[in-house]
């Protein structure tokens, strides 16, 4: 069995690379810091070139996600309330998301325990 630390309250940095099929390889990178009494993980996505940001508790649960692509404004916005209600930030609400507790995002080693066993969507998307 595995034990998980918190993240240090000080930031954290890691930079990884990953080759796709045909050999290019990519680097990414992610910052984690403690602030306003929770986590702000920075990141890039290297061959997708997209940036995000993620929000968490001090808890470690997914308050906000954003992701960038090729603007300066984020493509993709999201929170998430107490009750587990998730919205874009234009305030519409996206029931399809509801009960996920989750972000999991491709190439990155953030952990991934959460996304199959505590998201309770239905939309018969299989469970990895």
């Amino acid at each position: 069995m595995a034990v998980l630390m918190p993240f240090p309250h000080s930031g954290l940095h890691a930079e990884w690379s990953m080759r796709d099929v045909d050999g290019t390889s990519h680097t990414s990178s992610v910052d984690i810091r403690f602030e306003n009494e929770g986590y702000t993980a920075q990141g890039t996505l290297g061959a997708d070139r997209a940036q995000f940001v993620l929000r968490l508790s001090a808890t470690l649960i997914v308050q906000q996600f954003m992701l960038f692509r090729d603007m300066d404004e984020p493509d993709l916005w999201l929170g998430r309330d107490r009750s587990g209600r998730w919205g874009e930030i234009n305030g519409a609400h996206r029931p399809d998301l509801d009960g996920c507790s989750d972000i999991a995002l491709r190439m990155t080693p953030l952990p991934r325990q959460s996304s199959a066993s505590v998201c309770r969507c239905t939309s018969g998307m299989p469970r990895a």
